[in-house]
């Protein structure tokens, strides 16, 4: 759990309040589009919940590989290679989210809920 705390420490405390935000925001609107809170039953909500999930990968794998991305989202004296475990681990989590999200859509689409 070093690797978590690393990247932890290493981001800026705007960074981290951004994404929960952005995340809590696009979250909402993945529930709202289902009708409230519950299992994800329509496409427009199975949609929106993959796209954030791609959007949380795309983010955690652009900051681990681009240095201009690092100098935003990282504090000026965080090492980018303590981070980067870390952030690899998110962009792989978003990836696989992203994928359930997918499937979730195929299966309301051939309407296996």
């Amino acid at each position: 759990m070093s690797w978590l705390w690393n990247l932890v420490k290493s981001l800026r405390l705007i960074t981290i309040a951004l994404f929960v935000i952005g995340w809590n925001v696009l979250c909402y609107l993945g529930m709202s589009l289902n009708g409230g809170a519950g299992r994800i039953v329509t496409i427009p909500s199975a949609v929106a919940m993959t796209v954030t999930c791609a959007l949380l990968a795309g983010l955690a794998f652009t900051t681990a590989a681009l240095p201009a991305w690092q100098r935003i989202a990282l504090r000026p004296d965080a090492d980018p290679a303590a981070a980067r475990p870390g952030l690899l681990f998110i962009g792989f989590l978003g990836t696989v989210l992203a994928l359930g999200g997918l499937f979730s859509a195929y299966d309301i689409l051939l309407g296996h809920t």
